[in-house]
């Protein structure tokens, strides 16, 4: 299935010509006779993933378009049109996958390209099982503080963000295996200065 997401316009500089707006359009990829469509696998044991959303992103104009892959890892975009796309997955158990991508946070993508007519198939992803962090913050008295955000310091996905609870629990999830710093940002109580990280 596909559901469509919103973009955000931007500016394009042209070599020899002034920065001008870009052609961006919010609303689903252009329809066409073109298709892309892959599986998605555990990096570590190679069993596919279902439920792993996957979106695609139109180069020219910002559209974009969302599938879900099916119990045997399977996901399409079918009946688009030609153009250059970049793809992600994503997933609440496994790290980002970005085409095409070989840094760590999966951000730098390597774009696909169809024409007319082409059933391009194979755009696999294997995503890495992701961990979670999970703690409390406290102030100098032992107490929890409530309304702290705390995040890892080079996560960039949603996951790797949250805000304490009443007790000051927090939980990270999504996190990328290995060596990770976390941030605390408390917040400032009223009248009072805004405390360091």
């Amino acid at each position: 299935r596909m559901r469509t997401l919103l973009a955000v316009a931007g500016i394009i500089a042209l070599p020899g010509a002034p920065p001008r707006a870009a052609q961006f359009t919010l609303g689903p990829v252009n329809s066409g006779s073109s298709a892309i469509g892959g599986r998605v696998s555990d990096a570590r044991t190679g069993e596919a993933l279902a439920g792993v959303i996957v979106t695609m992103f139109e180069s020219r104009t910002s559209r974009s378009a969302e599938a879900t892959t099916d119990r045997g890892g399977r996901y399409e975009f079918a009946g688009i049109a030609e153009g250059e796309f970049t793809i992600v997955a994503s997933s609440d158990t496994h790290g980002r996958a970005c085409h095409g991508a070989t840094d760590l946070y999966q951000v730098r993508c390597v774009a696909v390209a169809v024409v007319r007519d082409q059933q391009l198939a194979g755009i696999d992803f294997r995503m890495p099982e992701s961990a979670a962090i999970s703690g409390i913050v406290v102030d100098h008295d032992g107490r929890g503080v409530a309304g702290a955000r705390v995040m890892t310091m080079f996560g960039p996905l949603p996951g790797n963000r949250s805000v304490t609870g009443p007790d000051g629990r927090f939980q990270l999830t999504n996190v990328m295996p290995g060596e990770n710093r976390v941030v605390v940002e408390p917040t400032a109580a009223p009248g009072e200065p805004e405390p360091p990280t």
